[in-house]
């Protein structure tokens, strides 16, 4: 099963910069009182600008905003000139995968003061519910966070690493109340859940005052026609990408479409149509269209991406799992490409067509998934937003009024955010220029408040770049490196070349059974099993108590019909994990294999 591509020593690692580099100011040190004078705000209720205005935060909350020399200042504050500036809320990213604590840095330069983590992990990843603690309580700089736990899928899981797996409506109430118990914020439901699951999930999370964000379950491609209307009739509350009503709703017969090189999707004029389900049933939408233009744009120009300056601020971690999992690393490219082109322009129509409606959009990018930047990609989405036909302004309500209303709704501990004005937590974005003209501005910012807490975007870099260093870790990919020798050379090479660097420069190099393992199912993807095989086998003998290790070769040993060492693999499997969910996958396997 392909793992979390988080390590542990690498995470550990920076979280032991993070205490020296990212650790919020002592209390005493923070203003509690800041006045923003001469300031245009654009308040983010209607679509208006008050000019030369001052606003004045106290304790975190904003509790005034009256035109330039209206209001008293009182003595000690801290004063922001903002003369010829505009302030507007800060920005919620309302769908991310936070891989580590150091890129909440990233998020907060950007001008996203609140984010959305869309999957709590079970392992390899931060403590999602202690780093939400930490921010809330200043131990460390970032936005504020809420939080979904594990992903709730079907058998087998897609991502086992960040999921739990419920077959039962029984086993779907037992998740949901045992994630609501240990204080997530949300719950996500993924691919694989049927239908009967579904309407447990949300029916347990409802009586518990939680709403489901998720994917439109779809457990196998049968189950793609209806899918949408399941969904809504079971009541899924916020629909995680816009892509996935491509693939439910007008995905009808795509496949055959897509081997004769035409268009894969369904008539456009049935728009209307899954705009009025979702209307009707009261859902909100993130669009997510940054995803699916950052997919194109890969396949045009990987080099582009990976050349960004922002790698810099990035785990090696993640830029080897940008390397290996990017979409240019498919099979199948020019099926694909086709694809991805249809579902662009597919997704910008839809888009507008849901905001026409009135269905509620919300902000959500997707970092750090391959291409997507913490922080930066969020104004991708924004300008996608413009792009698709919303204007400025309606793309900004996505991130600021809407998301913020949607938050204190959900999360009763939430204070009132996403607009400014007296009583609402001051979270507050300082740019150069107007916003409401042009959507680009959003990203000149001189400066962003969170709680209450001030920093010059300056300051801001200079904390990133204290990090730079230490996160981006100068070692190799070694998957990259074998990736690269078995293109050139062949996989007996690259497994020598393995061997070599165990023995005289491992330092130098990401040495982890999950390098290995998201290699051997790259070259799975490139339909190279024999490599492949060769890849999960190194890892074993490199890594003999992974469970995990064990089971990838067992389920490529399996798919090449070597039943009996499938199974051994498989058992192997079990022994190392006899109560989790890939002992769980392993004795599942190992009965099938007997029986046929």
């Amino acid at each position: 099963m392909l793992k979390n591509p988080e390590s542990r020593a690498t995470l550990l690692l920076s979280l032991i910069f993070l205490l020296g580099c990212t650790t919020a100011e002592p209390e005493s040190d923070v203003p509690r009182l800041v006045a923003f004078t001469n300031v245009n705000v654009v308040p983010m209720d209607t679509e208006r600008v008050l000019r030369d205005q001052t606003v004045l935060v106290q304790d975190g909350m904003i509790t005034a905003v009256e035109p330039t020399g209206t209001v008293e200042i009182p003595p000690g504050a801290l004063h922001v000139d903002g003369r010829g500036s505009y302030l507007l809320p800060g920005l919620v990213d309302m769908h991310i995968h936070l891989r580590s604590e150091h890129e909440l840095l990233s998020y907060l330069a950007y001008g996203i003061t609140t984010v959305v983590n869309l999957s709590g992990a079970t392992s390899d990843a931060p403590d999602l519910l202690r780093t939400r603690a930490r921010l809330a309580e200043g131990d460390l700089i970032g936005p504020t966070l809420y939080t979904t736990g594990p992903s709730l899928d079907g058998d087998p899981p897609i991502f086992a690493a960040v999921s739990t797996v419920v077959t039962t409506p029984e086993e779907a109430e037992r998740a949901v109340v045992a994630q609501v118990e240990a204080g997530y914020d949300f719950i996500k439901v993924y691919n694989g859940v049927q239908p009967d699951v579904l309407r447990a999930i949300v029916a347990a999370a409802h009586a518990r005052g939680k709403v489901v964000f998720g994917h439109i379950p779809r457990p196998d491609d049968r189950g793609r026609e209806g899918a949408l209307q399941r969904a809504l009739n079971a009541g899924l509350d916020v629909i995680a990408h816009g892509e996935e009503y491509f693939f439910t709703f007008f995905y009808a017969g795509a496949d055959s479409l897509l081997d004769r090189g035409e268009v894969p999707w369904r008539d456009a004029a049935l728009i209307p149509e899954a705009v009025r389900l979702t209307r009707e049933a009261g859902a909100a939408v993130i669009p997510n269209l940054s995803f699916v233009a950052m997919t194109r744009f890969q396949l045009d120009s990987l080099d582009t991406v990976l050349a960004d300056p922002e790698t810099r601020y990035l785990s090696s971690e993640v830029i080897e799992m940008w390397e290996l999992y990017n979409p240019t690393r498919r099979s199948d490219l020019d099926r694909f490409d086709l694809r991805e082109r249809a579902k662009y322009a597919f997704v910008q129509s839809l888009t507008k067509a849901l905001h026409d409606a009135g269905v509620p959009l919300l902000l959500g990018s997707d970092a750090s998934l391959p291409g997507l930047f913490p922080g930066k990609s969020a104004h991708v989405e924004l300008r996608e937003l413009v792009e698709a036909g919303l204007t400025p302004y309606e793309a900004l309500a996505t991130g600021t009024r809407n998301a913020g209303r949607f938050i204190h709704e959900y999360v009763p501990s939430a204070q009132p955010f996403g607009m400014i004005a007296p009583g609402y937590r001051a979270d507050l974005l300082l740019v150069r220029g107007n916003p409401l003209v042009d959507i680009y501005n959003a990203a000149d910012i001189e400066g962003v408040m969170v709680r209450g807490q001030w920093f010059p975007s300056a300051e801001l870099e200079r904390r990133r770049d204290e990090i730079a260093g230490p996160i981006a870790i100068n070692r190799q990919s070694i998957a990259a490196v074998l990736a690269e020798i078995i293109e050139e050379e062949g996989v007996e090479a690259a497994v020598q070349q393995y061997r070599t660097i165990l023995e005289t420069d491992p330092s130098s190099y990401q040495l982890g059974e999950s390098q290995l393992n998201r290699l051997g199912y790259t070259l799975l993807s490139q339909d190279k099993p024999n490599e492949a095989l060769a890849v999960f086998e190194l890892n074993v003998s490199a890594f003999p108590e992974s469970a995990n290790a064990y089971d990838s070769l067992g389920e490529t040993l399996e798919a090449a019909g070597r039943t009996e060492e499938a199974i051994a693999a498989y058992e192997q499997a079990l022994a190392r994990d006899p109560d989790g969910n890939i002992g769980r996958n392993a004795r599942e396997q190992i009965e099938q294999l007997r029986t046929e």
